[in-house]
């Protein structure tokens, strides 16, 4: 279970414009649940996942793994929990199979049986060339596919199917669905999109610049809000 108590961050920037705070975060999510943060872009989405995987230190609060701070023993966290973002993590010079030779073993849990099942069911090519001559789309799904292949206990995607097609956006979150409910692990999800919530999250967090307008779950959510009223919520935040 990931917990997080009372997180509190701020970063200090010589433009005020360009400072940023994050406050009220309080959560938990256990084992075999999927979380959404909703909300638009610079609202903190990205921050807060920083923050849950260890890029970053809250200024207050804790984020708690399983019952410990994640920086008593982040090395050993990180083996158990994979974060999926705008930096896919790879050797950019470097060929996919020689990424996935090279990073495979930092991680105990990898199966390349999984890698290729999902790199099959992604159409992702064998390509020879170096990593950062894949589009863009492709690099995203390369990531996803080896982020699965890790068995993580706890996964945090980003923006996962951003700027990815429909069909591979619903392909995705049904197969993620699936990943979940055989392995029981917690994924957390940021997007701004919410047809991503309707069909596969258990837990819903909005977050308005900076702040944690509401946590609940799915079915409270849908009972309370319209699809529209949602989407005014994210865009007005009251």
């Amino acid at each position: 279970m990931i917990t997080a108590e009372h997180i509190t961050f701020y970063r200090k920037s010589f433009n005020r414009r360009h400072s940023f705070s994050l406050s009220g975060i309080n959560f938990s999510l256990e084992d075999g649940y999927i979380m959404t943060l909703l909300g638009e872009n610079g609202a903190g989405k990205t921050t807060l996942l920083s923050l849950l995987y260890g890029l970053a230190e809250p200024t207050e609060g804790n984020v708690l793994w399983e019952g410990k701070n994640i920086f008593t023993n982040l090395l050993q966290y990180r083996r158990e929990a994979a974060f999926v973002g705008e930096n896919n993590g790879m050797f950019p010079k470097l060929a996919m199979e020689e990424n996935i030779r090279i990073l495979s073993h930092l991680y105990p849990d990898f199966s390349y049986e999984t890698w290729n099942t999902y790199r099959m069911n992604f159409d992702i090519p064998k390509a020879a060339c170096p990593i950062e001559e894949l589009s863009t789309g492709q690099q995203k799904k390369l990531a996803l596919a080896f982020a699965l292949a890790r068995h993580p206990k706890l996964l945090l995607l980003d923006e996962p199917t951003a700027n990815l097609d429909p069909i591979f956006r619903v392909d995705f979150m049904q197969m993620l669905q699936e990943h979940v409910a055989e392995e029981g692990i917690s994924v957390i999800i940021s997007t701004h999109i919410l047809s991503d919530v309707n069909e596969i999250t258990d837990y819903v967090m909005l977050l308005k610049q900076g702040k944690m307008l509401l946590f609940k779950d799915r079915e409270s959510i849908m009972e309370q809000y319209e699809t529209y009223e949602l989407s005014n919520l994210i865009r007005k935040g009251n």
